[in-house]
């Protein structure tokens, strides 16, 4: 028993360092995201997503062929994808990569300013909370 004692003790010292060396360990992001469909398993190029958005327990995955449901949280893959895509509403991440421009839309002091992606006709809402974004992406 006092074998299990003094291990115990031992890994407890341990575990510290442990979890600092595991903090430091930083995964990349991945290129293409897993997507179930009928049985299916389909990759999903990263680079060739438009847009996140969330819907009901979903996100959609926007491509320029189609639309894939993906059972993943939106704040996660915001976290995984930070370098790649940008918040520009709660339920919606843009690619960086496919934004052609932010128009401006309505009256000089409250207008909007929705988001135009590259292949994709309609423009996506900002929301007023995310407008800082416009400026980051201008500077």
């Amino acid at each position: 028993m006092q074998r299990l004692h003094d291990a115990l003790k031992r890994v407890q010292a341990v575990k510290p360092v442990l979890t600092d060396l595991m903090q430091d360990i930083v995964t990349p992001a991945r290129s293409h995201i897993p997507v179930s469909e009928r049985g299916r398993v389909s990759l999903v190029q990263v680079d060739k997503i438009l847009f996140m958005r969330a819907e009901q327990k979903y996100v959609c995955l926007k491509t320029l062929e189609r639309e894939h449901l993906l059972e993943e949280s939106l704040s996660r893959l915001e976290q995984e994808f930070s370098d790649s895509f940008v918040r520009v509403h709660r339920n919606c991440l843009v690619s960086r990569a496919h934004i052609l421009s932010f128009e401006r839309e309505g009256a000089m002091g409250d207008g909007q300013w929705p988001v135009r992606l590259r292949g994709l006709e309609a423009a996506l809402p900002v929301s007023r909370r995310q407008q800082h974004v416009i400026k980051q992406l201008a500077a």
